[in-house]
């Protein structure tokens, strides 16, 4: 295993991982346990990091339904509302509530969706940016 003599964490990335394993493990690691999971972390982001990155062009594919469900939603909350689960199912022409909240589910898994504390439908930054882009 390779040396890292010289190299430890930043105290705010100590802390971080410290905080983030205490709910993750729901156990006390030691300091020298944080720092050492840090460095394996740092190493393997290292591998799949590379220092001079290209410039990345993202491309998002969706099919006709998860376009169609986004949109609605964003027309929606520009609207200052969120729609329900029948609302959602309906406009996007299910014949069941379940159906929509399958497809729901699916843009929450993906990650462009979510649920605020108050249960209302919200579009996650990275759709949003995706949306100002198209526009």
């Amino acid at each position: 295993m390779e040396s890292n003599t010289g190299k430890r964490l930043s105290v705010k990335a100590f802390s971080e991982l410290k905080r983030i394993s205490g709910e993750e493990f729901d156990m006390e690691l030691s300091d020298h346990e944080i720092e050492e999971m840090g460095m394996r972390l740092l190493r393997i982001l290292s591998i799949l990091l590379p220092d001079n990155p290209e410039p990345v062009t993202m491309t998002i594919s969706f099919t006709q339904q998860e376009s169609d469900g986004i949109n609605f939603i964003h027309e929606e909350i520009h609207r200052g509302r969120s729609p329900s689960v029948r609302q959602f199912s309906w406009a996007m022409g299910l014949r069941s509530s379940r159906s929509g909240h399958r497809l729901l589910n699916r843009l929450m898994e993906q990650g462009w969706i979510y649920r605020n504390d108050e249960g209302k439908l919200c579009l996650t930054e990275r759709i949003k940016k995706f949306l100002q882009c198209k526009l």
